[in-house]
């Protein structure tokens, strides 16, 4: 369960440890959407009529991009505990690589988030169709090694078993 100051910094996050996380943040982003374009189309309309009020719907809107920035930042920052999840946080990705797209100045943060989402989605896929990631070539085309939800102390002890360092046995959250 989140505490109350993430849930009020994000509404609508899910709150029972049931529910498909990912799945419940792309419906929220959905229905975050739908109110974003009707605030979008009232401040047009304020605007052409040159009617007062068009500032509010304004700072409405700024708000509601904040809030879908924070839930596709939460769609990044945990992994994928199933298929559904993992199709929310592919089509995640695909949004932030769109919008990575469009400026010129690259957000680093953008880039990570993105190769966080492809790291779980692929591992849910792979698993959920029992492929064997060396066998089926997906260890090296997507570059396993090198997701970030694999415990770091793991990977460099399998790539360079010769350098173990004094902090290969400390846990990692993941």
């Amino acid at each position: 369960m989140h505490s109350a100051r993430v849930a009020a910094a994000a509404p609508g996050l899910p709150e029972e440890a049931t529910t498909d996380f990912h799945l419940s943040i792309g419906r929220q982003i959905a229905r975050l959407r739908t109110e974003m374009a009707r605030v979008e189309a009232e401040e047009q309309s304020l605007r052409e009529r040159e009617s007062p009020g068009d500032a509010y719907m304004t700072r409405a809107a700024e708000h509601l991009y904040d809030r879908d920035d924070t839930l596709i930042g939460a769609l990044a920052a945990f992994p994928a505990q199933s298929l559904a999840g993992a199709t929310v946080q592919l089509a995640a990705a695909m949004k932030l690589h769109s919008v990575s797209e469009i400026f010129t100045d690259r957000r680093p943060e953008d880039d990570r988030a993105i190769s966080r989402l492809l790291g779980s989605a692929i591992r849910v896929m792979v698993d959920a169709a029992g492929l064997d990631p060396a066998r089926d070539g997906i260890a090296d085309l997507a570059e396993l090694y090198r997701c970030c939800w694999r415990n770091p102390f793991e990977t460099v002890a399998e790539l360079f078993p010769e350098g173990r360092s004094v902090g290969e046995t400390e846990a990692v959250d993941r």
